[in-house]
Parts: C-alpha cells; sequence; structure tokens
C-alpha cells in the first residue's frame, strides 16, 4: 500500500526523533518550503474560488492573497525556528 503525503511526513519526523530529535538543516529548510509553498496553494485556490463563485471583490481578493502570502511566510519561519 503507498504510503500518502502525511504518511511519509510522519515517518520521516519519526526517524529523526530516533536520532535525537535533530532535524538535518537541510531537511528542516526543505520540509519548510514545501509546507510554505501547499499552504499557499491550498488557500489561494479557495480565494480564487470565493472570488469566481461572487463572494469576495476583486479588492477582497487582492487583501486574502497578501495575507494568506504573510501568513505563509510566518508558517515557514516558525517551522525552521522549533524542527
Amino acid at each position: 500500500m503507498k504510503k500518502t503525503l502525511l504518511q511519509q511526513l510522519a515517518s520521516l519526523v519519526e526517524s529523526w526523533k530516533g536520532n535525537g530529535g535533530d532535524v538535518p538543516v537541510q531537511e528542516k529548510s526543505n520540509l519548510a518550503e514545501w509546507l510554505e509553498s501547499r499552504l499557499h496553494m491550498m488557500l489561494t485556490n479557495i480565494a480564487d474560488d470565493m472570488f469566481g463563485n461572487g463572494n469576495v471583490t476583486r479588492e477582497e481578493r487582492k487583501i486574502l492573497s497578501g495575507a494568506i502570502g504573510a501568513d505563509c511566510r510566518t508558517a515557514k519561519s516558525m517551522c525552521r525556528r522549533n524542527w
């Protein structure tokens, strides 16, 4: 049975625990970048759907886009500091 991305991520984190909990710098960076890109993609798709369905105006969609980008950068920074 093929593992989902979440299961693969959990396995990777478990392997780090066996290594004293130290996450190698390269993996820490790549994982944070991956999470940032996936969060941004998913949230931007939701904002685009809301705009396309007429739930938000173009100006509101631009504001959402800016907030999504800022929040994703914050999440990436927190991941790098805490892993």
